[in-house]
């Protein structure tokens, strides 16, 4: 996962970015995504006792986990981004 974080990093934004401005976001989104994905199972299995509407819950949860990973990987971009703006500032 670090791997294909720092290739969108690395490749999606304008170009090539130095790989000293890539790994800090990639790092941290890695970090935030195993926290979200181990909190879910266990959200999931504290929610299923619920007998009213748990199709619905689960749809939910399922849109809430996928928001909380986009958000994660735009953080991570991000942090790149100023990254390399301030190294763009003490080069120039």
């Amino acid at each position: 996962l670090f791997g294909i974080l720092c290739l969108i990093y690395w490749r999606v934004p304008r170009g090539p970015m130095p790989w000293r401005c890539v790994w800090p976001g990639a790092t941290g989104a890695l970090v935030a995504i195993a926290i979200v994905d181990y909190g879910f199972p266990l959200y999931w299995e504290n929610v299923t006792t619920l007998r009213i509407g748990t199709s619905f819950v689960f749809v939910l949860i399922v849109l809430v986990w996928f928001y909380a990973l986009a958000l994660i990987l735009l953080a991570g971009a991000v942090v790149n981004e100023l990254r390399a703006e301030s190294a763009a500032q003490a080069a120039g």
